[in-house]
C-alpha cells in the first residue's frame, strides 16, 4: 500500500497532467496475435476484429478508485494463487480475501484523493487570503498546515501505510520542513474508445534506504528532506491488457512527470527480489539495481531498490517523445 500526499509543485500551482500525456497505440501481445490467428483459420473470428488500441495516461479521478481497486484486487489474487490464475470453482474464502482486499484498497485510494483536494481547496484560499507574490513556501505550508481538517486526513492516511516513507513517528503538530513531503502523483491508464481501465501507478516521495540518518549532536535523528526520493510505487496492469506495453508507457509518463514537474533527475522504486519478470522490466528502462533491502512492514520477501537517471543521453530522448 501506499503512503498518501499531496500534490504539489513548487509554485503551489495546480497542473492538469495533460499537458505532458499522450495517445499510445497498442497492439495485441504475440501470444493473443498468435491465438487470434488461430481463431481465423478456424472461422470463429472475423479479420477485422484484430485492430489496435488506443489508450492514454492522465491524473487519476474520484471515478476511476472502484475500477482500480478491483484490478489491484485481483493482482493481489494472482500473485496469492499463481497455479490457479483461471477462474475455477467457487472458493469461498479466496472469495472474502479478494472482496477485504479490495475494500481495503478502495478506502485507501479514497483517503489519498479525499486529501488532495482538501489541500488543494486550502492553498485556493491561501491565495485569496494573502497575495501569492509575498508568500514565501514556510507562509504556504504554515497556512495549510493550519487547517486541522487536512492535517488529520493526511495523518489517518499515513496510519494505512506500510511504505517506507518519514512520517512514521512524525509530529504532526509542526509543518512540513519542505514541499517534498508533500509531493504525491497518480496516474491511470485507460482506453480512450471505451474508457477501460488499463493500468494504475503512482510516484511518492519514499526515503531513500542509501542516504544516511542525519543526527544531531544529542544524538536524536533529524529530520532532512534530501533523504527522500521521487519513488515509483504500485504499478499494477488490468490482467487482460498485460504484455501490451501499458507498463511500459506507464513507466515513461511517470518519468516525464518526475523530470518535468519535480525538476528531479531521478526516479527510484522498490521491488520484491523475486519478481524477475518486474525487474527485467524495469531494468529495460534503465533502472540500476542500487542496494538490497527488506521492509519487514510490507514484505516478508527481500527487495531490491533499484534507480534511473533521468534527463541524459537516451533517456532524455525518450522523455521528449512522451
Amino acid at each position: 500500500m501506499a503512503i498518501v500526499w499531496i500534490y504539489w509543485l513548487s509554485s503551489f500551482r495546480i497542473q492538469a497532467f495533460s499537458s505532458i500525456s499522450a495517445d499510445t497505440i497498442f497492439f495485441p501481445s504475440p501470444l493473443e496475435r498468435q491465438q487470434q490467428q488461430q481463431q481465423q483459420q478456424q472461422g470463429k473470428m472475423d479479420r477485422t476484429a484484430v485492430v489496435p488500441i488506443t489508450f492514454r495516461i492522465r491524473s487519476t479521478i474520484e471515478s476511476d478508485i472502484p475500477d482500480i481497486s478491483e484490478v489491484w484486487a485481483q493482482c493481489v489474487d494472482r500473485n496469492k494463487n499463481p497455479l490457479n490464475q483461471q477462474q475455477g470453482p467457487f472458493n469461498f474464502r479466496r472469495k472474502m480475501e479478494f472482496l477485504k482486499s479490495k475494500d481495503t484498497i478502495q478506502k485507501l485510494l479514497v483517503s489519498r484523493l479525499q486529501t488532495i483536494r482538501l489541500g488543494q481547496q486550502t492553498i485556493e484560499e491561501c491565495y485569496l487570503s494573502y497575495e501569492e507574490e509575498t508568500l514565501e513556501e514556510s507562509d504556504r505550508l504554515r497556512y495549510l498546515w493550519s487547517n486541522e481538517r487536512f492535517r488529520t486526513c493526511v495523518e489517518r492516511a499515513t496510519q494505512l501505510s506500510k511504505d517506507p516513507h518519514i512520517w512514521t513517528e512524525y509530529n504532526f503538530a509542526c509543518a512540513p520542513q519542505s514541499t517534498k513531503y508533500l509531493q504525491h502523483k497518480m496516474l491511470t491508464a485507460e482506453d480512450r474508445a471505451t474508457g477501460e481501465l488499463l493500468g494504475f501507478c503512482e510516484i511518492a516521495m519514499l526515503q531513500n534506504p542509501m542516504t544516511e540518518e542525519l543526527v544531531s549532536p544529542t544524538g536524536e535523528k533529524e529530520e532532512d528532506h534530501t533523504m527522500l526520493s521521487p519513488t515509483l510505487m504500485n504499478v499494477i496492469v488490468n490482467p487482460k491488457f498485460q504484455r501490451r506495453g501499458v507498463a511500459s508507457r506507464m513507466i515513461r509518463s511517470a518519468q516525464t512527470f518526475v523530470h518535468k514537474e519535480w525538476n528531479s533527475d531521478r526516479l527510484s522504486l522498490y521491488v520484491n527480489s523475486d519478481n524477475i519478470g518486474a525487474i527485467s522490466l524495469y531494468r529495460r528502462h534503465g533502472f540500476l539495481t542500487m542496494t538490497d533491502t527488506k521492509h519487514s512492514s510490507v514484505s516478508d520477501k527481500e527487495q531490491y531498490y533499484m534507480s534511473l537517471q533521468l534527463g541524459s543521453g537516451r533517456r532524455k530522448r525518450l522523455l521528449v517523445s512522451a
